[in-house]
C-alpha cells in the first residue's frame, strides 16, 4: 500500500505532549490502517484503541480523550449508543465524536448525525478528508 498522501504534510509533535484520541473499532485491519496513517501524518496524536463500546466507556472515563472516532457496527452496544453513553461521562460532554461506518445509506448517516456525531465517514475512509478534519479540530485542543 502506498502511504503517500498528497497535499498533507507530515505532522510534528505538539509542544507539551500529545492529543489523546480514542478509536473504537472492531476490525483489526481498520485499526491497523488508522494507526499507521496517524503515526505517519499526525505524530502529535496518541491513538488509543478498543474494539467494544463497553471498553470505550471504561477507558474514556480514565483517559479523557480530546476526540473519539467511533465505528457504528460494534459487538455489544453499537456506536450510536456508545456515543450517547460517553456524553454522560464527566469531561466528555462536548468533545468531538466522529462516526466511521461501512453503512453508506442516507438513513444511517442521518441517524448518527441526529444522535450527536459531528461528522460521518463511510468506509473506506477518505483519509485526506479525515486528516483535514483532525487538523481543524485539534488546532485548538490543548495536548495532554
Amino acid at each position: 500500500m502506498d502511504t503517500a498522501i498528497p497535499s498533507i504534510k507530515e505532522g510534528t509533535p505538539a509542544p507539551g505532549g500529545k492529543h489523546t484520541v480514542l478509536y473504537v473499532e472492531d476490525s483489526r485491519t481498520n485499526t491497523h490502517l488508522i494507526t499507521q496513517i496517524l503515526a505517519k501524518f499526525r505524530p502529535d496524536i496518541e491513538l488509543i484503541t478498543v474494539d467494544r463500546g463497553e471498553d470505550a466507556l471504561e477507558l474514556a472515563a480514565t483517559r479523557l480523550p480530546v476526540l473519539v472516532l467511533m465505528d457504528i457496527n460494534l459487538p455489544g452496544i453499537d456506536g450510536v449508543e456508545t456515543m450517547l453513553r460517553l456524553r454522560e461521562v464527566q469531561g466528555l460532554q462536548h468533545i468531538p465524536m466522529i462516526a466511521v461506518s461501512a453503512n453508506a445509506m442516507p438513513e444511517d448517516k442521518e441517524r448518527a448525525l441526529e444522535a450527536g456525531f459531528l461528522r460521518y465517514f463511510t468506509k473506506p475512509i477518505a483519509m485526506i478528508a479525515l486528516l483535514e478534519l483532525l487538523e481543524e479540530l485539534l488546532v485548538e485542543a490543548v495536548p495532554d
